[in-house]
């Protein structure tokens, strides 16, 4: 009994469809990252899109939006910097208006390459840092309290 053969080009028809079908899906999956990448890097403009380094964190205006309260000055603390692989961290001193005491905030930036970015949001470790669920707390309060005393609103 003789075996059968598909000929050359139902073997070619039969890869390139199934290599149609799972480039269809991998554009299915990529248009929310995509959308989300666009949306928040081209189409937003500057001053309303959350700070993308560092040095964006040290105008006082931008400053001024994130916190909710008119800012006077802000600047890098003296406290030693944070350093990790994928994320920029570090202090900062910022003086608000009709406030006495400087109050120190801490401040992480997602990943500066595109690629390290899409692989920590892709694999969840950003929304892990914040949605947990290891820590189950309730907030009794809407205020945190600084390490120099000082309250700070939350909402």
């Amino acid at each position: 009994m003789e075996r059968y053969h598909p000929s050359l080009w139902r073997k070619v028809f039969v890869i390139v469809s199934e290599q149609l079908v799972c480039l269809f899906y991998l554009i299915i999956g990529a248009i929310p990252y995509l959308w989300d990448v666009l949306k928040t890097r081209v189409l937003i403009s500057k001053e309303n899109r959350l700070p993308s380094t560092m040095n964006e964190l040290l105008d006082v205006r931008i400053f001024s939006r994130l916190s909710g309260k008119k800012v006077v000055h802000v600047e890098y603390s003296d406290r030693s910097e944070q350093h990790a692989n994928s994320t920029d961290r570090a202090w900062f001193k910022v003086k608000y208006e009709n406030e006495d005491n400087e109050c120190f905030i801490f401040a992480k930036m997602q990943a500066r390459t595109l690629i390290v970015c899409a692989i920590m949001s892709i694999y969840d470790i950003y929304r892990n840092e914040l949605h947990t669920k290891k820590l189950k707390c309730q907030l009794l309060h809407q205020k945190f309290i600084l390490q120099n005393g000082q309250e700070v609103d939350l909402f």
